[in-house]
């Protein structure tokens, strides 16, 4: 008779099937602490490339609705052009216009499609600092995870600010330079671009995604919520000051007038 197989009762157990990348982009959203428990070892390239591609197709497919915004924000850095040199002749402010016209059919598109590994890359830089501050030490490509995976419902939000737009006339806004989806839609169409750039730093995305950086935080340096979240809020902290910064940069350009 045939002795039944017994394995040894140190045997190691089998190991969890791992989650496709995919799968990543769905769970995020349901269970983050899972995501980011898988991708401890800091390995971003293929998500990061799924994120950019999902953020790329959603400005293309949304680029009729939130084209007016872009406008209106290409017509107020004319303007501040204009403003500041007082003595161009009309011809020359035409010609200005127009190359202005023809960068901004470029950058827009380039933008879109380098922006997100951009934003992500800078956020990893930041994270692997602030980390560090706040007790919870990442490597490099751990920051570069969570920066990606965290930055996911900015896909949702790009979707959410064309639909606000498609009910919304951009002229009634304030000058944007994304599409809004939070307080801003309560500001006035001449709020300037301080007040605009710090409740732009409220936006319910915004707030999602550093929610998720702190739990991503936390589980990567297997550390406690509160060092994530502390980490999380220097890095909202140090974008919002940049944002401040290019904000008050912006409202010297457009001193002497109003928007046009």
């Amino acid at each position: 008779m045939t002795e039944p197989t017994v394995a040894p009762a140190d045997a190691a157990p089998a190991p969890e099937k791992s989650a496709a990348v995919w799968e990543d982009f769905i769970d995020v959203f349901t269970q983050p602490s899972a995501v980011f428990a898988r991708r401890r070892e800091g390995k971003f390239g293929a998500a990061l490339l799924i994120l950019m591609a999902l953020m790329t197709a959603t400005f293309f497919a949304t680029r009729p609705l939130i084209q007016p915004m872009f406008d209106r924000m290409f017509d107020a850095q004319t303007a501040a052009v204009a403003r500041s040199n007082p003595n161009m002749s009309e011809e020359q402010r035409r010609s200005m216009q127009s190359s202005m016209e023809r960068m901004t059919s470029v950058m827009l598109p380039l933008g879109a499609v380098v922006g997100t590994p951009i934003l992500v890359l800078i956020s990893a830089a930041v994270l692997f600092g602030t980390s560090r501050l706040a007790g919870a030490a990442l490597s490099f490509g751990q920051a570069a995870t969570v920066a990606t995976y965290a930055n996911v419902p900015r896909v949702l939000g790009g979707i959410a600010g064309a639909a606000v737009l498609a009910v919304k006339d951009a002229n009634e806004l304030p000058v944007l330079q994304s599409a809004p989806t939070g307080p801003v839609l309560l500001l006035a169409r001449d709020a300037s671009p301080l007040l605009v750039a710090v409740l732009s730093r409220f936006d319910l995305f915004t707030i999602w995604c550093t929610v998720l950086t702190g739990i991503g935080v936390a589980v990567m340096a297997r550390t406690a919520r509160s060092r994530g979240f502390a980490a999380a809020a220097m890095l909202w902290g140090v974008a919002s000051l940049w944002a401040v910064l290019s904000a008050l940069r912006a409202a010297a350009a457009m001193a002497g007038g109003g928007v046009e």
